[in-house]
Formats: C-alpha cells, sequence, structure tokens
C-alpha cells in the first residue's frame, strides 16, 4: 500500500506510456494483475488520467481490450472481476466529461469505441 502511494503520486509521469503499451497487450493473468494494481494506484490519484485528451484517450483505448467487441459473447476468462471495476473506472470519467463525450469518443479507434459500447459505455459510431 505504500508503494501505491508513491506510484499515485508519480502517475502522471508514466500513465501515458504504461496505458499505450497495455493498449498492445493480450488479456491474460498477467494483463489482469498489472490493471488490479494500476486500479489501486488511480483510485490514489483520479487526476491524473485528466492530464491531457490523450492520457485520457490511452487509458480508455486500454481498458476498452477487457470487454469483448460483442456483449454476449461475455467477459474474457479470468476478468469476471476486475471488469466490473474498469467500466465504473470508465463511467465515472464519461460523466465528468458531460457533453464532451461524444466527442472525445469520436477520437477513439474504432475497435474501442466498439468494445465500449458492447461494455454499455455509448459510443458514438
Amino acid at each position: 500500500l505504500a508503494a501505491s502511494q508513491e506510484l499515485a503520486q508519480l502517475l502522471p509521469q508514466y500513465m501515458l506510456a504504461w496505458c499505450n503499451v497495455m493498449r498492445l497487450a493480450r488479456v491474460d493473468g498477467e494483463k489482469v494483475q498489472a490493471f488490479q494494481g494500476f486500479l489501486n494506484v488511480i483510485k490514489l490519484n483520479p487526476q491524473a488520467a485528466t492530464q491531457s485528451p490523450e492520457v485520457m484517450k490511452s487509458l480508455f483505448e486500454a481498458v476498452a481490450t477487457f470487454f469483448p467487441p460483442l456483449p454476449q459473447a461475455g467477459p474474457f476468462p479470468g476478468t469476471e472481476q476486475i471488469s466490473p471495476q474498469l467500466r465504473e473506472l470508465l463511467l465515472m470519467y464519461k460523466t465528468q466529461m458531460g457533453a464532451g463525450w461524444p466527442e472525445f469518443a469520436a477520437g477513439m479507434v474504432k475497435e474501442a469505441r466498439t468494445r465500449l459500447t458492447a461494455a454499455g459505455l455509448e459510443c458514438p459510431t
């Protein structure tokens, strides 16, 4: 937990790079554990994601990889517990964006928008 505090303070320095790497990583146990640690850190410093639209976009696109493109497919194996937590995190940021959400979401790659819409975060197509 002490390490989480230190990492939370430094989050603005590494968040963009971390999200870009995690966006490309396959969904497996290692990625799930990495995101569980990330959730612990971002809860301590949620403003870090709001430092720039690029950082926020990278976060949304990285988290989108946890959601299958079709909701009826169900969660990826091993993500059943973390997926709702990630969805809740993104919903918090989406709510903060308010009327700016459609424009922000339109800037994400199509695959991310499709996956996020399937997860319940309506994105313009």
